[in-house]
């Protein structure tokens, strides 16, 4: 997968995706239950919205182990929020190790290796959560770096041509809201007051990420052409 596959291919990938994590977390997370039906729509939901944005992500981050290192954020912040972690420590070693693969070689890799990794913190996250509504809206919005660069990239195309630091810093803003949802919000007693976190902390950072992205922007623009 790459930034030439289409669109609704990517939509196709990362349905089957989440189907398949759904599946493997059926009965650890009794997603079999009628009230957690919705569970399974926010898994596939959240599937194929990385899916969609990963290739323009790979594409703008190409530097050998980066993008994979990222991922740790993600984990980090599923690790903060769900009850059973037990997992959690291996997928973060297969992670690892693909990064130090990719910094040994100098050479990273395709997108499909980051669609696996995703798949893999999405399953770490909804098998995690045994059932509980908060750890499955912490599982999800964990994912709000990704989603947050990819939207923004979109949204401001000077971002791609930026430095990488300054383009880390969406990274950041996304990590901290999911790392403030995993300890906040996702811990409420309930669905609705970890909804309502997750909500104002996306808000807050896509606020944020559309200050700097318009400063950056502007920055770029005004730059002298060699």
């Amino acid at each position: 997968m790459n930034r030439s596959v289409p669109h609704p291919l990517r939509w196709v990938i990362g349905a089957v995706t989440g189907v398949f994590v759904a599946w493997l977390s059926w009965d650890a997370s009794g997603l079999s239950n009628p009230s957690r039906q919705w569970v399974v729509v926010g898994v596939v939901a959240i599937s194929v919205a990385i899916a969609e944005v990963l290739p323009e992500i790979r594409a703008t981050l190409p530097q050998p182990g980066l993008l994979t290192l990222l991922m740790l954020v993600p984990l980090a912040a599923i690790y903060g929020c769900v009850p059973e972690t037990d997992q959690i420590p291996d997928v973060g070693m297969v992670i690892a190790a693909v990064a130090m693969i990719e910094i040994v070689t100098r050479r990273a890799m395709g997108v499909g290796w980051y669609s696996v990794a995703c798949g893999l913190i999405l399953w770490a996250g909804v098998f995690g959560a045994t059932g509980y509504d908060r750890a499955f809206i912490g599982s999800f919005m964990a994912f709000w770096p990704v989603v947050l660069f990819g939207l923004v990239i979109r949204a401001f195309p000077r971002v791609r041509n930026s430095p990488v630091v300054v383009q880390l810093i969406f990274w950041v803003l996304g990590g901290a809201a999911a790392l403030v949802v995993a300890r906040t919000g996702a811990l409420e007693n309930g669905r609705r007051p970890a909804a309502v976190d997750s909500i104002r902390a996306v808000s807050v950072s896509a606020g944020a990420s559309i200050v700097v992205a318009v400063i950056v922007t502007l920055a770029m623009r005004r730059r002298p052409s060699s």
